[in-house]
């Protein structure tokens, strides 16, 4: 049999939201499910409801006084709302925030707007260690890319992860650069040092005059100064998590 699912009622004028036209096309769809009054009974009968539901008609507390409410298992309204938001769904399962739609027709036999203020369906999580983007409901990559361009949110939260560094210098050069700080190290003079390196490297990848040589040594004393500033950082960070 079918049945007239009511969407507006006297007494719940102040209840907050509306329904889309997506949202009450969906409902006239499901009024046409000639099973849907058999299976609200039925899950009223293991909710300890009425078998029609909580009528709106009469005030709240005729059902306060008769312990209607009191009676009720709460747990199965729960897995029922869940159990019919998988079972309506066109053809997939309806997003999380129905299972309030299916709730309220079940207790009161009336369709109330959802409140879908604590619902996202697509959601940004972070940690120390991880971003998370979560999906939950169906949609196409180019809308996902275009929230994620969007997103001023997530460009925060990626500066915010762990870095793996990246040096702008091959091994080779590293290689060199460490030989010009060792001949520095041993008094030898910027000229000294590229002479030296002359005869010990048939390719240089630079000219090792000694102004070449000065500015060489400061980009791997820069490079150095960046790891012992990373560390220091971080060892600040864990003494100052040990104090608290």
């Amino acid at each position: 049999m079918k049945i007239k699912i009511v969407t507006e009622h006297p007494n719940l004028k102040n209840i907050p939201g509306t329904f889309t036209e997506d949202e009450l096309k969906y409902i006239k769809i499901l009024e046409e499910d000639e099973n849907l009054e058999r299976d609200l009974r039925s899950a009223r009968e293991r909710c300890n409801l009425p078998p029609e539901g909580c009528n709106i008609d009469k005030p709240i507390s005729k059902y306060n006084r008769q312990e209607v409410f009191n009676k009720i298992d709460w747990n199965q309204l729960i897995y029922n709302s869940y159990r019919f938001s998988l079972m309506f769904g066109l053809p997939t399962p309806l997003p999380e925030y129905w299972r309030q739609f299916f709730s309220n027709l079940i207790l009161f036999n009336i369709a109330l707007p959802m409140d879908k203020s604590q619902y996202l369906p697509v959601e940004i999580k972070a940690n120390e260690k991880e971003v998370t983007i979560i999906i939950r409901e169906k949609t196409s990559k180019r809308a996902l890319k275009k929230y994620i361009d969007d997103s001023d949110t997530l460009d925060h939260l990626l500066t915010t992860l762990p870095v793996t560094p990246t040096i702008g210098i091959s091994l080779k050069g590293l290689g060199i650069k460490k030989r010009i700080m060792e001949l520095k190290e041993v008094g030898k003079t910027d000229r000294e040092i590229g002479e030296i390196l002359s005869e010990e490297y048939e390719d240089l990848p630079f000219n090792p005059d000694y102004e070449i040589i000065a500015v060489e040594r400061t980009r791997y004393k820069n490079c150095l100064d960046r790891l012992l500033s990373s560390r220091r950082t971080l060892l600040d960070a864990i003494g100052k998590s040990m104090l608290r």
